[in-house]
Formats: structure tokens, sequence, C-alpha cells
């Protein structure tokens, strides 16, 4: 088994070079100073391990392992480190093992047993298939026979979520730093970018998932394999949908199924607040399309049901609400006619300080009038 040691202490460096040989079995191809050096001879040097400490200057263990995944995923980490033990607990899906400081013999010689014990000749995971990304709502990986995804930190979950958002192109690091720590100290906050990155990568890598992050000069980009996008499954679907009539009516009900709630919605992302109002706008074009066609073909009912569901995702539409007063009308339904004029009525004070203009009050009486008539019902 050969491996490299990294640690800005060279005295660290001895005393655990020193434990290894004790131990045997170990061949320590080269020790370093500086992790950018050992960097460097990598692809040359080819360890099967590394042993890397985690707080050093200009470039910490977690940038360093980053980059060391990213020349070859198969070497394995271990983190070592004199951070107290409940601190290290954030790291321990990122690496394969961690040590404190000072190391323990019979500690290190169960982390070399377990690096032992890896069948590098086959796969650590077996893929999960299929995968979903949804976005609607909520940010969430749905996967076929597992429990939902959990994330390690609402921070990690909302990388994720900006990568995906804007996943046609690479992000700078420090536009990534500006949006989820931007107050922070700019060495702490690119510390934590990098855990970010890289606890988000092992764990898709644990489970099995088809993502990747990549590093793209001074930033990051994702991407999703053959995993499902719902909002992007939806978009085109809509943009591609033919005309609707009576074959394509059932196509077009499924599109407006699938938005299951706005961008993002259970998350308070301000940088998705024109995703969600673009989208929310092409899913009201569409609905009232769909509305439209029904009222058209007699079908009211249907009709009502479509705009009851614009009324809750735009409950401050006065046309939406005259719509479903004059479709209840159409119907015969009396009590839905005068509660939803109750309903315009409370929202136009409470939102606009607005009464309904005199016309529009008469012609609620000729509705309600109608809505009583025999002649009205279906």
């Amino acid at each position: 088994m050969r491996t490299i040691l990294i640690d800005d202490e060279a005295l660290a460096l001895r005393d655990l070079e020193r434990q290894l040989a004790k131990i045997g079995g170990v061949e320590i191809s080269a020790t370093y100073l500086d992790p950018g050096e050992a960097i460097s001879v990598l692809e040359a040097v080819k360890p099967d391990v590394v042993f890397m400490d985690i707080d050093m200057p200009d470039m910490n263990g977690l940038e360093a392992a980053e980059r060391i995944q990213q020349i070859d995923a198969s070497i394995d980490i271990v983190f070592v480190t004199a951070y107290e033990e409940y601190a290290v607990r954030a790291f321990e899906i990122n690496a394969l093992d961690y040590l404190l400081k000072p190391i323990r013999p019979e500690r290190l010689a169960k982390t070399l047993e377990r690096v032992k014990s890896r069948d590098r000749s086959a796969p650590s995971v077996v893929p999960v298939q299929p995968v979903t990304v949804r976005c609607f709502q909520q940010i969430a990986i749905e996967f076929a026979g597992g429990d939902p995804f959990a994330w390690r930190t609402t921070k990690a979950q909302e990388l994720f979520a900006y990568l995906v958002y804007r996943r046609h192109q690479p992000i700078r690091k420090d536009a990534l730093i500006e949006i989820l720590w931007p107050h922070m100290d700019m060495k702490r906050a690119y510390s934590l970018l990098y855990t970010t990155i890289y606890q988000l990568r092992k764990s898709f890598e644990s489970a099995g998932f088809p993502f990747q992050i990549k590093s793209s000069g001074n930033g990051y980009a994702i991407y999703l394999g053959d995993a499902d996008l719902d909002v992007e499954q939806w978009e085109y679907g809509l943009h591609h949908a033919p005309a609707i009539d009576e074959a394509s009516l059932p196509q077009h009900t499924r599109l407006l199924d699938m938005y299951r709630g706005d961008f993002l919605a259970d998350h308070d992302y301000p940088w998705a607040d024109n995703e969600r109002e673009r989208l929310r706008t092409l899913w009201y074009q569409h609905a009232l399309a769909v509305g439209l066609y029904l009222q058209d073909n007699g079908k009211r009912l249907e009709a009502a049901a479509v705009y009851l569901r614009v009324q809750m995702l735009f409950p401050y539409s006065e046309s939406n609400y005259w719509t479903l007063i004059r479709l209840y009308a159409e119907i015969g339904d009396r009590s839905s006619v005068e509660l939803h004029y109750e309903q315009l009525v409370t929202m136009l004070q409470e939102e606009y300080g607005e009464t309904p203009s005199i016309a529009m009050q008469e012609q609620f009486e000729q509705w309600l009038r109608r809505a009583e008539s025999p002649q009205a019902k279906p």
C-alpha cells in the first residue's frame, strides 16, 4: 500500500512516518510540508492513500482533498487533525477516516486496516436508478427504493440548489461565497465552500447518484448525468406540447399537475425569486389557456377546477375571481357564486383598500339571478 503524508508541521510528519514504519505494510512514497507540491506530483506517485492535516496555511486539507479527488477519485483520504472529536465528526463522511493528534498507535492501526480492507477492483456503491431532482416546492432528491436524501447541512442543500439552478454554466467561487456566506471572512468562507463541495461529492458518491460537481477554472459547475430534473422536464413539455384539443387535453392536464408548487417555495433563497416568478407566469398562462378551452367546450366544472388552482397560486387576481363567479352562475351554483364574491370583496378590501366597482356589483347581481334561474342548471 503506497501513501504520501502532508502536514505543515515537520515534527508531526516525522511522528506519523515513524508510527507507520513501526506498524509496517505501508510504503511511504514521500512527505510534504506544502500540499500544493504534493498535488503536483500526485499522478507520478499514484498513492493509494493520503494522510493529510486539515489546518494548513495557504491551502487547507479540505481544499487539497478536493483537488486530489479531481485528479484521482480512487485515492483514499485520511485527515489528521488536532481538532476535538466533536468538530471532526463533520468530516467523517468526506474521508475514509480521520485521526486525532496526538495519534495513538492502536487508532492508526485500525485506520490502516480500513484502508487495506477496501476492494479497489469493484465499485464502492451500486448506482441507484432512477434518480429525480425536484425543485417544485422544495429541493429534494428522490430515488427508487430509498428514503429521501438527507442533507448534511442547510448550506449544502442551498449550494446544490443554486448549482442546479445555474446548471448550464460554471459559477465563480467568489459568487458562491457572496450568496452563501456574504458577511464572513474570506479565508473562512473559502474553507466552508471547499468543505461543502467535498461533502456533496462524497455524499452523492456514497448514495450512487450520477451527479458530478466539476471545477472549471475558478468556479464550479454541476452535471446531473441521467437524472431527471422536474422543472426541466416540465418546461420542455410545456414548450413542445401540441395545441390544446380533445386529444391533447390529458397531456396538458398532466403538465398542470407536474407543477407541484412554486420553484423552491419552501426555501428563503432570494436568488430564486426571479426564476420562481418566471415559472409561475408560464404556469399561469398555460392554466388560463386550458381553462379557456374547457369553457369554450362546455366543460364548466372542469374549467372551474382549473381556475380554483389558479386562485390558490394567485390569490390576488381579481379577474380570476370574476371568471369563477361567472362559471358558477352558468352552472347554477348560487352558494359558490356568493362565496367567491365574498372572498373577492375581502381580498380587495384587505389588499388594496377598495371595493368592486358599481358596474361589477351590478354584474354580480345579474349573475346571482342567473344562478337562481332553472335554465342555468347544466
